[in-house]
């Protein structure tokens, strides 16, 4: 009986490190190398069928679930009046916000991108308020799509209700690593 019980406890301690030795050997294995994306984005408007005022925008980004931003603007004085009647001024931000997350799925590259653009409206559009506060025009695009690398992707395009124009926020990424 007692050899039956050093047996069974000899099997166990071998058992154990063959785990212990399989698992530690699985920790080693090594992650492989994240991979790096540059992302263009392209955002113009369209009059008459023409792109025109168009700026770049350039983010790099990991491809393993990581995010990225770009922010550029103005912060503007917006002048309200409170409760009693004095006036108090508080700061607009107008501009662009990027948020984009790129990461490698089944289905291929895929970007989710939330961008935030906000401008002055242009002076035939511009109708001030009592206070003289600037008249903003704004425009939210919230998306997910498949990419393909070296291609442009149209990720937006909207018509400016109050005018001819559409705006357009073109991506193309490219592998850099």
């Amino acid at each position: 009986m007692k050899r039956n019980i050093r047996n069974i406890t000899t099997l166990t301690l071998i058992t154990l490190c063959l785990v212990s030795m399989t698992s530690m050997a699985a920790a080693q294995e090594k992650k492989p190398a994240p991979s790096y994306y540059k992302l263009e984005f392209s955002i113009f408007e369209v009059q008459d069928g023409k792109r025109v005022n168009p700026h770049t925008f350039i983010l790099t980004l990991q491809d393993d679930d990581r995010s990225g931003s770009i922010r550029v603007g103005n912060r503007v004085p917006i002048t309200t009046t409170t409760k009693e009647g004095a006036p108090s001024t508080q700061y607009m931000d107008v501009g662009l916000n990027i948020n984009a997350q790129l990461r490698q799925t089944e289905i291929g590259l895929q970007l989710h991108s939330n961008i935030d653009v906000t401008s002055f409206a242009v002076p035939e559009q511009d109708v001030r308020n009592s206070n003289s506060n600037p008249m903003l025009r704004s425009f939210r695009a919230d998306a997910t799509t498949v990419v393909e690398l070296g291609k442009p992707t149209l990720l937006n395009s909207i018509d400016d209700v109050s005018s001819n124009k559409r705006l357009q926020i073109e991506v193309t990424v490219t592998k850099i690593k």
